[in-house]
């Protein structure tokens, strides 16, 4: 054997041996490499710490990804989830990945990361969630992935029908109308002593806001347009038909607190609406999925049903108001790509069932929208969550409060209802500057 072929065997042989040593762990090269490999993520979410299903999630996915991500979940309020990250951002750091509101869109896009469509196509991303979840796309990609929706719904008392002699709830606006004569009880004076539905008022409606953003929705307004990265305040435009739908809905909103109006059934001076539902003299009641725990915490003995919210019409084109969550990572991250890497997996298959049982929300992923055949409620809200429109809410307070003057203003005879939405219309440009 030639020298050269016995040095060269001896040096393979050398690092053959050396590299068996570091991957065994007996040499360090292999520990300080896996350290460095391993990066630590932490995750802000709305749900208990505690919570088994969160727990089991965490530890599923840590072990499942031992060496390349170690994921810690902070829980957080969701009434100081904004103000926390604002903090946080001010201090000069954040989360690797949050969990992110729709109302966040318009003042927080930019704060996170935007997964360009080469990575997740807008094909991909309809073939996998929602149609709600489109509201986290814009035409940079997409900024957050969607896991849970909060549909609105119409609960309904069925002893209240059964003793007033109706079988079903009404499923169209016209027939609401046509049911009143008989789930309302309004005495001479016209005071209301039990309600068919309540609508008409601001003040004593917990779901105003969402019961006011359907019926724009309905109507065929958007109240915000996006266009590409722009958006575009479009309430008090007719988008093509001959007639406001903003001026519609109004004045179809507005007939419900009027005592000359046939359709009257509430006033400003009876209680909340979820009180008056929850004692028994209210027979419809329009809130979201999340409020079933509450209800049936309130009152366990009330009889509580549900139906997807009444329609224009019997057309197919189904609407309800919901509400969309995702999970998206902020551009403050130290670590960017791996939060978008673990963020794509929370937003998979497993991890979604987990959260959504943390949660009692829907889940946003189409292919786990298999309701449970013993659980009827179930049934009507994953049927409510294919239907949902959202908007780009500028502000989730400061528009609550001007969708509330539009009907005050018209209620207290401050404005006209054209004046009252031109206002509106204003104010809202006023939030998305």
């Amino acid at each position: 054997m030639k020298i050269f072929q016995i040095i060269f065997l001896i040096v393979f042989i050398f690092v053959a041996v050396v590299a068996v040593l570091i991957f065994a762990g007996i040499l360090p090269g292999f520990r300080a490499d896996t350290a460095k490999t391993t990066v630590p993520l932490t995750i802000w979410g709305v749900w208990p710490a505690t919570d088994s299903n969160i727990r089991n999630l965490i530890s599923r996915f840590n072990s499942q990804y031992e060496g390349q991500v170690s994921l810690n979940y902070v829980q957080k309020n969701i009434n100081t989830l904004e103000n926390d990250f604002l903090n946080e951002l001010a201090r000069g750091s954040a989360p690797d990945i949050i969990f992110f509101p729709d109302d966040f869109i318009i003042k927080h896009r930019n704060k996170v990361t935007a997964i360009p469509y080469q990575d997740l196509s807008i094909r991909q991303f309809r073939d996998t969630f929602l149609p709600a979840g489109e509201i986290f796309m814009d035409g940079r990609g997409t900024f957050a992935l969607p896991i849970l929706v909060d549909p609105l719904v119409m609960y309904y008392n069925p002893d209240y029908y059964a003793n007033v002699g109706l079988a079903r709830p009404p499923s169209t606006w016209p027939e609401v109308v046509n049911t009143l004569e008989f789930l309302n009880e309004i005495d001479e004076r016209r005071n209301v002593i039990r309600s068919g539905l309540a609508m008409g008022e601001t003040v004593n409606i917990n779901r105003f806001k969402e019961i006011f953003l359907t019926l724009l929705f309905q109507s065929g307004t958007e109240v915000i347009s996006r266009s590409g990265n722009e958006y575009r305040v479009v309430l008090a435009e007719a988008t093509g038909q001959a007639y406001s739908p903003a001026l519609a809905t109004l004045n179809f909103f507005l007939e419900f607190s009027d005592p000359r109006r046939v359709n009257y059934s509430w006033n400003r001076s009876l209680p909340m609406d979820r009180e008056m539902f929850l004692s028994g003299r209210l027979a419809n009641y329009f809130g979201l999925m999340s409020d079933l725990r509450i209800l049936r915490s309130r009152n366990p003995n009330l009889n509580i049903d549900a139906v997807v919210i009444p329609q224009r019409d019997q057309s197919l084109n189904r609407i309800t108001f919901g509400r969309v969550y995702g999970l998206a990572v902020p551009t403050a991250s130290r670590n960017r790509a791996t939060a978008i890497w673990t963020a794509k997996i929370l937003a998979y298959n497993w991890p979604v069932e987990n959260i959504v049982i943390a949660s009692g929300l829907v889940p946003a992923r189409r292919n786990l929208l298999v309701a449970d055949p013993r659980d009827p409620l179930q049934d009507v809200f994953y049927r409510s969550a294919l239907i949902i429109k959202t908007w780009p809410d500028p502000d989730i307070l400061s528009s609550g409060a001007i969708l509330q003057r539009i009907v005050n203003d018209v209620n207290t005879g401050r404005a006209r209802p054209e004046g009252a939405i031109s206002n509106a219309t204003e104010e809202l440009r006023g939030l998305i500057r």
